[in-house]
């Protein structure tokens, strides 16, 4: 892995200061000709095939290139525009001209999608067919966006400012503390920005402490009552859809990634509330149960994004029907549960560095630059909780649950208007492929391998600590990018890297990736076992999805053996 690149010289700043073009063909045409390359690109399945789509997004995108590099070139208020584009009177241009900037790069994000209304191709092809049409530096949803493995590195083992992203998309008016720090530890980690001087090592800290222990260990073992009434469960619902499957697989298909695999949520929803918190969320129809389904519907995830960052009115909320007594109550919840009964605030880093995560553990303490860990109250750290646990605890598991199961269910299909190229990329496990039942060990690397192939994050977004120069910017030559400049890291582009995982990249198997897995994983926000960004409940989620694996074994070997009989 290489250092951090070397700061641009003044003479490259000075060169690189302003695009190549001036104002008009560099903002105004890119800006005119977005709405209607967009619109042709909403519109172009409905009369146009394959070769004809891909053209038209490849335009769209590099339009979207032009629009990018001036607005990130330019972040002041006038975006660089001459005065009267203000119509004299001080217009902020700059933060419209941004958004717009942003709607229009999510274009492609909103028409790639897998399932819906559009099913066009799948999450990942936006980033991976940009890497193959413009390099290794482009524009996408308004970001200088990387591709380069080392660099994507850099940043990631280094000091990061997250801004106000969460993923690609920007996030206002989070909630603050009493000394101005903001609530939400994994959009804003390991840098110098207003939450840090310690607030997201010591929410890692603390989530191994409370939510990854030997209690939580125990909690989740095959003789744990509710353990065991939950992987029953799972074992009717997985037989009676492997049943279905059999008897009409078309029908199957039509909704795979609907009802017939909710008893993989119904699963993973329990023992996330039950292995972390410590809470039996009970029979369905319960006060309990039917909160914790309401937290991991991810129809109520949208909602949330708003309700727990309080970014509309609370009259518009009501309007809206999001549902605030809900959150007030899943607060509630989390507060009394059984792993909280103990919590006291971090007042060392003792038993912080250990030998299992000696490297990252090490890590977390460098981030406190020798402060004494922060003293977050019981409610504080609740509030940080919540948000992780509604948008990553029970969002990931289930994500990732639903795509191994799928192997067994005909597996996952492309949307359309993907490339056989595209098509032949693996989505999960292959239908038919062996899983190694008997050995979870080896059932962890399948995890890992579905997570590399089907990523359910697709990237990072943080901010330009010093300004940067790349040799080429999506085919229009050297660039500089100012201090500040958000950067999306674009994961797809290394979990299909043949320079990582050799000439397999592009196929399913666990065993020859797990060097690679190890050392570069970023769909746990974190590389390798290792890194500031790692995610603090991945062993927990690896924990679940083995045993969800270990059940489905039980049952197709209950299965052949009654077929055999």
């Amino acid at each position: 892995m290489s250092g951090a690149p070397a700061e641009p010289s003044p003479a490259v700043m000075a060169r690189d200061a302003a695009p190549s073009s001036g104002w008009l063909t560099g903002c105004c045409l890119p800006c005119v000709a977005s709405p209607f390359l967009d619109a042709a690109l909403l519109l172009a399945p409905v009369c146009c095939g394959l070769s004809s789509y891909l053209g038209m997004e490849r335009t769209q995108a590099a339009n979207h290139n032009d629009l990018a590099l001036w607005s990130l070139q330019h972040p002041g208020r006038g975006a660089g525009c001459p005065w009267y584009c203000g119509f004299g009177c001080g217009l902020p241009i700059g933060a419209v001209f941004r958004w717009w900037t942003y709607l229009d790069g999510s274009i492609p994000l909103t028409v790639n999608v897998e399932y819906g209304l559009f099913a066009r191709s799948n999450g990942r092809t936006p980033y991976l067919r940009r890497e193959a049409w413009f390099g290794k530096y482009f524009g996408f949803t308004g970001k200088l966006t990387l591709a380069d493995g080392d660099r994507m590195d850099a940043m990631l083992e280094g000091a990061m400012d997250r801004g106000e992203y969460l993923g690609p998309h920007p996030l206002t008016n989070m909630p603050s503390f009493s000394d101005g720090s903001t609530s939400f530890p994994l959009a804003l980690p390991s840098g110098h920005c207003p939450m840090n001087t310690g607030a997201h090592a010591t929410f890692i800290a603390m989530f191994q402490r409370y939510f990854w222990n030997a209690e939580a260990r125990a909690r989740l073992a095959p003789d744990n009552e509710v353990a065991r009434r939950a992987e029953a469960e799972l074992a009717t619902g997985f037989a009676a859809a492997v049943s279905l499957y059999e008897r009409a697989p078309a029908k199957f298909a039509a909704g795979w990634s609907g009802r017939d695999l909710a008893f993989i949520d119904v699963y993973l929803t329990r023992l996330v509330f039950w292995g972390m918190l410590g809470v039996d969320i009970g029979a369905a129809g319960t006060p309990e149960y039917e909160l914790a389904m309401w937290a991991q519907d991810k129809v109520n995830l949208g909602a949330s994004y708003f309700t727990i960052y309080d970014v509309v009115p609370s009259r518009l909320v009501s309007l809206l029907g999001l549902n605030r007594d809900k959150l007030r109550r899943l607060h509630e919840l989390v507060q009394g549960c059984d792993a909280l009964r103990d919590f006291a605030p971090e007042s060392s880093t003792d038993g912080w560095v250990d030998e299992r995560e000696g490297r990252t553990a090490q890590m977390l303490v460098d981030d406190l630059n020798g402060a004494s860990p922060r003293r977050v109250s019981k409610e504080e750290f609740v509030a940080q909780l919540v948000p992780v646990l509604i948008m990553a605890a029970l969002q990931g598991p289930k994500t990732l649950g639903r795509t191994i199961a799928s192997s067994h269910f005909g597996g996952i299909r492309t949307g359309r208007l993907a490339s056989a190229e595209e098509e032949a990329y693996p989505l999960c496990p292959p239908p038919g492929f062996a899983f190694p039942y008997g050995s979870r060990a080896k059932l962890q690397l399948v995890v890992l391998e579905t997570l590399r192939v089907n990523l359910p994050v697709y990237e990072t977004v943080g901010k330009l600590a010093a300004p940067l120069s790349v040799a080429d910017y999506a085919g229009r030559g050297p660039q500089t990018f100012p201090k500040g400049c958000p950067v999306l890291l674009s994961y797809p582009s290394t979990s299909a890297s043949s320079e990582v995982y050799g000439d397999s990249a592009l196929t399913f198997d666990p065993t020859a990736h797990a060097g690679g897995l190890q050392e570069r994983l970023n769909g746990f926000n974190g590389v390798g076992t290792a890194g500031r960004r790692l995610c603090p409940g991945r062993d927990l989620s690896l924990e679940m999805l083995v045993s969800m694996l270990e059940v489905f074994g039980r049952v197709q070997r209950r299965q052949a053996a009654a077929s055999a009989a």
